[in-house]
C-alpha cells in the first residue's frame, strides 16, 4: 500500500525520483561507525547530568518559596507584580519550598549512587564530590535552620544583648585586617568588606567609643568625598552596596550624637545614590541574582535591593524621629506608610521583589524571608510608638495588638520583646496607669543587659512613673539618686540621653542660677537634635518652676509649648487637640497668666488680650474634653483608675 504523496513546491518541475538505496555525496563522505565504535552515555554521565539538572531545577523554585502564602502575587491593576526571574511571570506555589528541597535530595541520592560506581576516573570522582558537597551544604543548612552572621548581629542590635563574645569577633576581624595589610596584592574590596563588618559589630555590641573612627576608615576605603553634594549610584553593584551601608550607618551615628542637619544631609545623599543605582540598572542586576556579586572569581553576598530599601526607610525613621505635623506630612509616618502600603503585595521593586542564583540554597531563602518579616514587625512597632507620641491611642492599641499577633505567628516575639515592653510601658505611663507601666518597665529591664543605654532610660522612666522626681529638694537621698542617674546619662554619646541627663540634673539642682543654665543647655541640645517632644517638656518645666524671665519670654514659651503639643497629632483632629497632658498644661498656664495680667495692661491693649484669653479658655476646654475621652478609654483598657484624673479639675 502506498502512502500519501508529498506535494512539491509550486513552480518546481517534477524530476526523476531518487532511488531509496542511493546515498548523497555527503552521506558517502561521512564515515560509518560500527556498533562497538558508537558513543555510549555511561551510567556515571547519566547520573551526573540528571543530578545537576535537578539541582538547577531546584533554584527555579526558590523565589516562589521566598514569598509567603499571605502575600498577594496576582495584581488587580493597582500594582505591577513581581516577575519570576529571569524572564517568567511569577505564580504562587505553596509547595515551592518542599519542591526545591525534594529536588536537592534527589540530586544528592543520584550523586551518592554515582560515587558508588566502580571504575570511576579521578576527574569523575572529583566532579561528583564537588557537586555533592555543594548541594549537601545547602541541605544541611536548611536542616539546621542556620542564620547568617548578619542576622545574628541584627538580633543583638534589636535586643541589646550579646550572645557571643564581642571581643573575640572583633579580634578576629582585626587580625584579618592586619594580615591583609601585610599582603602587597591584597584585594581592595576584601579590606572594604572587613572594615564594614567591623563597624557593624561595633554597632551591634554598642562599642560607641570606636564607631566614629571605624566610619572614617570605611569612608577612606570607599574614597568618600565629604564635601560632595551627591553620591553616585553608577559605580557598580559592589561599590554602590557598600556606600549605601556606609551612609546608613553614618546617618544613624550622626542622629545618635544629635547632629540632625548632618544626618539629614547624609540621608539625602543616600536616596540620590539609590535613585541613580536604579536608573543605571545596578539594582536590577542585584535584584535578579539575590544580591550576589562576583569579584575576582569569588562570590560575595551583598544586601539585595529589596532589603536595602527597607533599611534606608528604617534608618530615616529611627535617625530623625520627627513626629510633628499632620499625618500627610509627618516625616516618620510618611516613611512608615511608604514601607507598609504594599507590604502584603508582591509588587515590583518593593520588599518582596528578589530573585535567587544557583549559589543560593533554601536556607538562604528562608533567612531572607525571615529578615523581611522581622523588619515588617519593627516597622509596625515604630508606627505604634509614633501613634502614642501623637496621642492616637486607639490606633496605637490596634497596631500593638497586630504586632503581638504577627510576631508570635512568625516566632520573633522573643527577639523584639524588650522593645514591645518599653512601648507598652510608655503607653500606660502616658495614660497615667503607674502600676502597669512600672510592671512593663521592669519586664523590659529583665530582658536587657545590665548597664545598657536602654536600661538607663528605663531607670529614668521609672523615676517619673514612681513620682520620685517631685519634691527632690526635700529628700536628699532621692536627690543623690537623680544626680547619679543624670551623670550616667550625660556620659554617653547619645544626645537624647545627654538631654535627659541635663534636665534631671537641673531638677536636682538647689542653686537657681545653675539650674537655669542647665535648662538652657538642655534646650540647646533639643534644638540641635530636633527633639521637639523633649523641648516641650523643658518648656513645661521652666514655665512651672523658673518664672524669672521677662513676661514676654514666659508667655512666648507657653505659646510655643502649646503649639508643639498641638502639632503632635492635633492637625488631624477637628478640635486641633494634640498631646493632651502637655496641651492642657500649657493652655491652663497661658490662660492663668493672661487673666492675672489683664488688669495691668493699658486700655487700648485690653481688647486684644481679651481675645487671647478667650482663645486660651477655649483650648483649655477642648483639651479637657479630649483628656476625659482618653482617660475613659485607658481606664477601660487597663481596668484601673488613671492618676491623671486630677487634671480634669483644671479649668
Amino acid at each position: 500500500m502506498s502512502g500519501p504523496s508529498r506535494k512539491r513546491p509550486s513552480g518546481q518541475e517534477a524530476g526523476p525520483s531518487r532511488p531509496l538505496n542511493r546515498s548523497s555525496s555527503l552521506d558517502r563522505k561521512r564515515p560509518r561507525l560500527t556498533p562497538e565504535e558508537s558513543p555510549v552515555l555511561t551510567d556515571a554521565a547519566l547520573l551526573y547530568h540528571t543530578a545537576t539538572a535537578a539541582h538547577i531545577a531546584s533554584t527555579q523554585h526558590l523565589q516562589q518559596a521566598f514569598i509567603p502564602s499571605w502575600v498577594e502575587t496576582a495584581s488587580d491593576g493597582t500594582f505591577d507584580p513581581v516577575p519570576l526571574y529571569p524572564t517568567k511571570r511569577l505564580a504562587p506555589d505553596p509547595h515551592a519550598a518542599d519542591t526545591a528541597l525534594a529536588l536537592q535530595l534527589l540530586a544528592l541520592d543520584l550523586l551518592s549512587a554515582g560515587l558508588k560506581l566502580p571504575n570511576l576516573s579521578d576527574s569523575e570522582r572529583a566532579a561528583f564530590t564537588i557537586e555533592w558537597l555543594s548541594i549537601g551544604i545547602k541541605v544541611r543548612q536548611c536542616a539546621k535552620g542556620s542564620i547568617s552572621l548578619a542576622e545574628d548581629m541584627h538580633d543583638a542590635m534589636a535586643s541589646g544583648t550579646a550572645a557571643v563574645d564581642c571581643g573575640e569577633a572583633l579580634n578576629l576581624v582585626e587580625e584579618m585586617q592586619v594580615g591583609l595589610g601585610k599582603i602587597a596584592g591584597a584585594q581592595h574590596h576584601t579590606r572594604q568588606l572587613l572594615a564594614l563588618i567591623r563597624c557593624r559589630l561595633l554597632f551591634a555590641y554598642r562599642r560607641w567609643d570606636s564607631i566614629s573612627a571605624s566610619l572614617d576608615d570605611i569612608g577612606a576605603l570607599l574614597n568618600w568625598d565629604e564635601n560632595s553634594l551627591t553620591a553616585s549610584g553608577k559605580d557598580g553593584p559592589w561599590h554602590t552596596n557598600l556606600t549605601a551601608h556606609y551612609l546608613i550607618l553614618r546617618s544613624l551615628w550622626e542622629g545618635r550624637i544629635g547632629n540632625d542637619s548632618k544626618a539629614r544631609s547624609l540621608l539625602k545623599r543616600l536616596y540620590i545614590l539609590m535613585d541613580e543605582a536604579a536608573e543605571s540598572g545596578t539594582l536590577e542586576t542585584l535584584r535578579a541574582n539575590g544580591g550576589l556579586v562576583e569579584l575576582d572569581g569569588l562570590f560575595f553576598q551583598t544586601t539585595p535591593p529589596n532589603v536595602l530599601y527597607v533599611l534606608t526607610f528604617l534608618a530615616t525613621v529611627t535617625t530623625r524621629r520627627d513626629f510633628i505635623g499632620p499625618a500627610a506630612s509627618c516625616k516618620t509616618l510618611v516613611h512608615i506608610n511608604a514601607m507598609r502600603v504594599f507590604e502584603r503585595m508582591a509588587r515590583k521593586d518593593d520588599m518582596w521583589d528578589i530573585g535567587f542564583s544557583h549559589q543560593h540554597g533554601l536556607a538562604d531563602v528562608l533567612a531572607a524571608q525571615n529578615g523581611v518579616i522581622r523588619r515588617m514587625a519593627e516597622i509596625v512597632l515604630e508606627e505604634g510608638t509614633a501613634m502614642l507620641i501623637r496621642s492616637d491611642f486607639v490606633a496605637a492599641e490596634k497596631l500593638l495588638d497586630h504586632f503581638v499577633h504577627f510576631a508570635h505567628t512568625h516566632g520573633i516575639l522573643d527577639e523584639l520583646g524588650p522593645h514591645l515592653c518599653l512601648v507598652q510601658a510608655m503607653s500606660a505611663q502616658l495614660l497615667g496607669h503607674a502600676t502597669i507601666s512600672e510592671r512593663y518597665y521592669h519586664a523590659a529591664s529583665a530582658l536587657l543587659g545590665k548597664g545598657s543605654e536602654l536600661a538607663i532610660m528605663i531607670e529614668a522612666s521609672l523615676l517619673g512613673v514612681q513620682g520620685h522626681l517631685q519634691g527632690l529638694k526635700d529628700d536628699h537621698q532621692r536627690q543623690t539618686l537623680v544626680k547619679d542617674l543624670a551623670h550616667k546619662c550625660k556620659h554617653t554619646s547619645s544626645m537624647a540621653l545627654q538631654t535627659i541627663g541635663t534636665l534631671l540634673s537641673a531638677l536636682a539642682e538647689d542653686n537657681l542660677m545653675l539650674a537655669k543654665k542647665k535648662i538652657g543647655r538642655a534646650y540647646d541640645l533639643c534644638q540641635q537634635s530636633n527633639n521637639n517632644l523633649l523641648r516641650a517638656l523643658i518648656f513645661a518645666f521652666t514655665s512651672t518652676t523658673h518664672l524669672t524671665g521677662s513676661e514676654e519670654r514666659v508667655q512666648a514659651q507657653l505659646e510655643t509649648g502649646l503649639t508643639i503639643a498641638g502639632l503632635l497629632g492635633g492637625k488631624d483632629r477637628p478640635d486641633e487637640v494634640g498631646q493632651p497632658v502637655l496641651g492642657l498644661w500649657f493652655a491652663y498656664r497661658l490662660k492663668s497668666k493672661l487673666q492675672s495680667g489683664l488688669a495691668d495692661v493699658e486700655l487700648h491693649n485690653r481688647n486684644q488680650d481679651h481675645l487671647a484669653l478667650n482663645i486660651a479658655r477655649s483650648k483649655v476646654q477642648r483639651y479637657t474634653l479630649r483628656l476625659n475621652e482618653i482617660l475613659e478609654d485607658g481606664n477601660r483598657r487597663y481596668a484601673s483608675t488613671s492618676r491623671l484624673e486630677g487634671l480634669k479639675e483644671m479649668r
